[in-house]
């Protein structure tokens, strides 16, 4: 048996073994070396054979890991009675201003994006009082010398509207925002600004969890745009970003519709949530319930086909 022959098959037992073709190449070569004459020799000498380098699977996400701290409770039930206030009596003009300059005539439900700059003192009030708990939460700062400091955006006063982050398990207030510039704020021309203390998987989820999960798009004007049209709320992502944890959200049988952006970030928010599908059900369950949709034309997104077609035109290339 020559050398090409016997690594044909003794790729074959490989596997089995454990190896990487680079450990399965070294041990096949090694034992070679040492005389042996078929594929089995290679792999029945253990001072031939490299310890396999066995990737370990993924930490499974418990529902400790994502559950919401008692201590915080609280004050997120605070926030979200000042926001509702702010939508219920405050002044409203300035989003409103920003959702038609997106061709929106308002927003598709109350509560969906909030202007909170009239109720800002009452948030600071609510905040500093629960100092520790605000801080956990990501909405406050108390090591500052003034004695405390709001989340950045608002502590900057920069124009925008916060639309609200929901845990899939608790109705009870949102545990983290999303803060909407009106316009691309500083040198990073940031759009949407995300709770500061948003590393924690308990506050870190897509806009819409509450909604049927039907549909799955990125940025909050796509979000608010589909909601409008579709009747529905979708899932909204912040870019293409989709977290290990979000994949209890896409369980069950009804089929998915991504609307992603027509450029590489969708591309690959398209493929991640194909890939988390064919994780829990497989490749063939994940091609009959994905499908992925992208504005026929470059660099667009779903908004920008609502500004120039109208709910007609979105539908006509969703479907």
């Amino acid at each position: 048996m020559t050398e090409g022959e016997a690594w044909v098959r003794v790729w074959r037992v490989a596997g089995g073994a454990g190896l990487s073709e680079r450990e399965a190449r070294a041990a096949f070569r090694s034992g070679w070396q040492a005389g042996c004459q078929a594929p089995a020799d290679v792999f029945d000498r253990p001072d031939r054979l490299p310890t396999p380098r066995r990737i370990p699977p993924p930490v499974p996400v418990t529902h400790a890991s994502v559950a919401i701290p008692d201590e915080v409770r609280p004050v997120l039930r605070d926030v979200w009675h000042v926001v509702c206030l702010a939508e219920d009596d405050g002044d409203q003009r300035r989003r409103d201003a920003w959702l038609r300059s997106r061709g929106l005539s308002s927003p598709p439900a109350r509560r969906a994006i909030v202007d909170v700059a009239a109720r800002m003192d009452v948030l600071v009030t609510v905040l500093r009082d629960q100092a520790d708990a605000a801080e956990r939460a990501g909405l406050w700062s108390p090591s500052e010398r003034d004695g405390g400091r709001l989340w950045f955006p608002l502590a900057q006063r920069i124009p925008g509207a916060l639309c609200p982050v929901w845990h899939p398990e608790w109705e009870e207030a949102p545990v983290s925002y999303r803060h909407r510039c009106y316009r691309p704020y500083g040198a990073q021309r940031q759009k949407s600004i995300a709770t500061r203390g948003a590393g924690a998987a308990w506050m870190r989820w897509p806009l819409g969890v509450h909604g049927p999960r039907t549909h799955v798009t990125e940025g909050e004007p796509d979000w608010l745009t589909l909601w409008s049209v579709t009747g529905t709320q979708p899932l909204g992502c912040l870019g293409s970003h989709w977290l290990p944890h979000w994949s209890t959200l896409l369980g069950g049988s009804h089929p998915i519709t991504v609307c992603a952006h027509h450029d590489d970030p969708g591309v690959q928010l398209a493929r991640r949530i194909v890939g988390c599908v064919a994780d829990m059900d497989g490749g063939a369950v994940a091609r009959d319930r994905v499908r992925v949709r992208v504005p026929s034309e470059p660099s667009r997104d779903w908004n920008d086909v609502y500004q120039e077609s109208g709910k007609r035109g979105v539908l006509c290339e969703l479907n």
